[in-house]
């Protein structure tokens, strides 16, 4: 019995299933440690600080090899640089170039956005959207998108129905789009916003146009969860 025990006491933890990736910046602001905690506690998981690159936390990850990894970021820490940086250092945590860790962002506006994200138990489950670039509506219960493939095309659909404006056939199809955007943007109770490749990370834009502008503001609406 007595080297049964002494095997069992050599053993180490297995690697949690689940890790929290932040900055050292973004996990010393109370607000947002708020965020990294209820993430943790709620997954059971490992929280990994980096400082500078996300990069430099591919050591750290390397060592927990968790199966989800949940990235939590002010939005002007993101960009497409940053994402793509993120995409390379997940491919790196072991030999082979393949992705090592199901990763997500996690971010908000404001660190109450993102903390009533993570807060609630139950599934998400994205019934209805507002786009700037070309999505499958039959994923949708209803939907308002605009076309980034043929300018002043754009497609309405609520429930079993579906309208399509701005065909080659419609008279009024360079008219201004803006007042059609943002009645549906008002009157849609949206899970999802997809952007154009145009977008900034804070607002939407129809492609091509200065039409349909959008910005994110601490004065507008919080996005639907």
């Amino acid at each position: 019995m007595l080297p049964t025990l002494l095997l069992a006491s050599t053993l180490t933890a297995p690697p949690a299933d689940y890790a929290v990736l932040v900055s050292k910046q973004t996990d010393a602001d109370p607000a947002w440690h708020k965020v990294v905690q209820k993430l943790a506690d709620k997954h059971n998981g490992a929280v990994i600080t980096y400082e500078g690159d996300i990069a430099s936390a591919r050591t750290k990850l390397s060592e927990h090899m968790p199966l989800h990894t949940a990235i939590v970021a002010r939005p002007e820490e993101l960009g497409r640089g940053v994402v793509a940086g993120i995409h390379r250092t997940m491919r790196k945590l072991d030999d082979d170039p393949y992705t090592d860790t199901l990763w997500g962002i996690v971010t908000g506006l404001t660190a109450d956005d993102a903390l009533a994200l993570v807060s609630d138990d139950k599934p998400l489950v994205i019934k209805n959207a507002i786009s700037t670039t070309g999505i499958n509506g039959g994923l949708f219960d209803q939907m308002f998108t605009v076309s980034d493939g043929d300018p002043g095309a754009w497609v309405f659909k609520n429930g079993p129905n579906t309208t399509n404006g701005g065909t080659k056939d419609d008279t009024e199809r360079n008219s201004d789009r803006a007042a059609l955007f943002a009645q549906h943007f008002t009157e849609i109770n949206r899970t999802s916003s997809s952007p154009a490749p145009t977008a900034s990370r804070t607002g939407l834009r129809c492609p091509g146009a200065t039409e349909c502008s959008w910005r994110r503001t601490a004065t507008s609406p919080s996005s639907r969860r």
